[in-house]
């Protein structure tokens, strides 16, 4: 929507009460749902879906408009949540998420009044406030793999055939670079850069855009061993995905005109991923219930740790925001060491 047309739909918004007009819902509610997408689109993929969640749980529950809601609504709200029994990292995430779109909306996205004038879109955020959300640590769930049980994975990965050669050089990637599900999964050629005896990637996510990082000689050596087995060494376009469908399934979707279809303009999907890693994790004996792509984010680091690298170095590799978040990380994923056990046992005896 152009300045123009944003004056225009403001004009009959903010002042009907002085033409005896009634007040433009629908227009309000266009302007509002511009915003929101201006929003989401500055947030990764995974974020998105996640908040965009939160945001229809709460006007589901308010049924309200997204101006009309206030602080008590979104009390009642999160008591709600409380009360339907979803985790506290749940509520966390949707209330963060809310309050996340009212900051932008009353701080970062301006409107055109009808004299020129530019003012933020809302007056404040209703989601703000300590109190609303449950204190959480963020990686209070999270695992990582020891070396004996990546060995093992890495080993279930049978090189001999494109999808075995594929598997290993993806989920050895995440092992090795540390990067988070769609830093990695959605890699494109354009991204890497071959710069004499040096492979360069380009990555962005989770608030981080266009970020540069020198790619490990062997996860190039596995990913080049993938794409020359798939005959797709060499002939690659810049926006053309590493990590695709082996199959033409997606030609049989609803929309989807198989004789346009880019087999390499869709990177393969977090579910296939998700499922890839769980059949290769009982394959070596692992607990695939609780085997997620993102532990091997945490696998990576915890291994970056044990084979001596400096926390400052762990900490640029993750992409982290200070240091203080990495030392979180390693010591919640760890888990407290009890160093005391055993004279306790002796003390007592048994």
């Amino acid at each position: 929507m152009n300045t123009q047309a944003v004056g225009q739909v403001l004009d009959v918004i903010v002042r009907p009460a002085e033409r005896g007009l009634a007040q433009s819902a629908t227009a309000q509610m266009g302007i509002w749902a511009e915003a929101f997408e201006v929003w989401l689109g500055r947030l990764s993929a995974n974020t998105g879906r996640a908040y965009r969640k939160g945001w229809d749980d709460l006007l589901a529950f308010t049924d309200k408009q997204p101006w009309a809601i206030g602080k008590a609504d979104v009390q009642r709200w999160a008591d709600d949540m409380r009360m339907r029994g979803l985790s506290e990292c749940t509520r966390a995430q949707r209330i963060a998420g809310v309050s996340s779109f009212y900051e932008f909306a009353s701080g970062d996205y301006s409107i055109v009044l009808p004299d020129g004038r530019e003012q933020a879109l809302h007056h404040g955020n209703p989601a703000s406030g300590k109190r609303l959300r449950p204190k959480v640590n963020p990686y209070g769930k999270a695992s990582y793999l020891g070396k004996e049980q990546v060995r093992a994975l890495l080993k279930s990965i049978k090189r001999n055939s494109v999808q075995g050669l594929r598997d290993y050089a993806l989920f050895f990637g995440y092992l090795m670079t540390c990067r988070r599900n769609s830093e990695w999964r959605t890699l494109r050629w354009g991204d890497v850069e071959l710069n004499g005896d040096k492979v360069f990637y380009r990555w962005s996510g989770k608030g981080k855009k266009d970020q540069r990082f020198e790619m490990p000689a062997p996860v190039f050596e596995a990913m080049k061993a993938y794409l020359v087995a798939a005959g797709r060494w060499g002939k690659m376009a810049e926006g053309d995905y590493i990590f695709t469908a082996l199959t033409d399934k997606a030609t049989r979707l609803p929309g989807v005109n198989a004789a346009t279809f880019n087999p390499f303009g869709q990177a393969l999907s977090m579910r296939e991923a998700g499922r890839l890693l769980k059949t290769y994790g009982r394959r070596a004996g692992l607990d695939s219930g609780k085997l997620k792509v993102h532990t091997l984010r945490h696998t990576g680091a915890h291994g970056r740790k044990e084979s001596g690298e400096d926390i400052t170095k762990i900490s640029q590799d993750l992409a982290h925001s200070s240091l203080a978040v990495t030392t979180i990380y390693l010591n919640t994923t760890e888990g407290h060491q009890d160093e005391h056990w055993a004279k306790v046992k002796d003390w007592w005896g048994v």
